[in-house]
């Protein structure tokens, strides 16, 4: 009996001794778990940067889009303008064929067919120069619809990237959650298997004593 009383008190020794190195490995489990949450914090503000970002670019890109569709309507329009004044330009050449025939045929004079033919001229020098100046926007448009492209291409290339980015660090800080889950439920299962044992060796010591005594 002296025996087991012995071997409980040294058991509750060792406990009593294995306690305070319990909590000093506490402190290096606190440190760690601060150090973990500082990361997840570090993470998330990260992220709600990213998804600022990601909005920025979101209603950059609709932007874009708008312009282009606008520039791609104005230049549907002059191409339908332009094919218009080609069409006026071909009725006018028409009639001053017809004007030059009637002249050879006698049906109109020279003097007055001159005449019609000059102001008929005027008419298509001045289509002419609308023409130019519409093929002339018309390139202009072109430029600006390649312009637009790029940077809708340049603006899809970065949502992409900031998605990346915010799938990375979802992914980091759902590790590290785990890995201080994972901490915190080991640590709890430590300290409780260390107090059962204090509570079943302070127990045996009891029993001892209380034996000894009857005896």
């Amino acid at each position: 009996m002296i025996k087991e009383t012995f071997f409980a008190i040294l058991f509750i020794g060792i406990l009593i001794i294995l306690l305070p190195m319990t909590g000093c490995s506490s402190k290096k489990y606190l440190q760690t778990i601060d150090e973990q949450k500082a990361q997840i914090d570090k993470a998330n503000n990260r992220i709600s940067e990213l998804e600022k970002e990601i909005n920025a670019l979101n209603n950059s890109l609709k932007e874009t889009e708008r312009s282009l569709g606008q520039v791609k309507n104005e230049k549907i329009k002059l191409s339908d303008s332009i094919n218009e004044i080609n069409n006026e330009i071909s009725m006018i050449e028409k009639e001053k064929v017809e004007i030059e025939k009637a002249v050879t045929e006698g049906k109109e004079s020279s003097d007055k067919a001159s005449k019609r033919i000059n102001n008929l001229n005027n008419q298509i020098k001045s289509l002419k120069k609308e023409l130019e100046e519409k093929e002339s926007l018309i390139t202009t448009k072109e430029n600006d619809i390649a312009t637009l492209q790029n940077t809708e291409t340049e603006l899809n290339k970065s949502l992409s990237q900031q998605r990346k980015q915010i799938s990375a660090l979802e992914n980091d800080k759902n590790s590290l959650s785990q890995q201080m889950e994972e901490a915190i439920s080991g640590k709890n299962k430590t300290i409780k298997i260390l107090i059962v044992l204090l509570v079943f060796a302070a127990i045996t010591s009891v029993i001892g004593i209380v034996k000894r005594k009857k005896r």
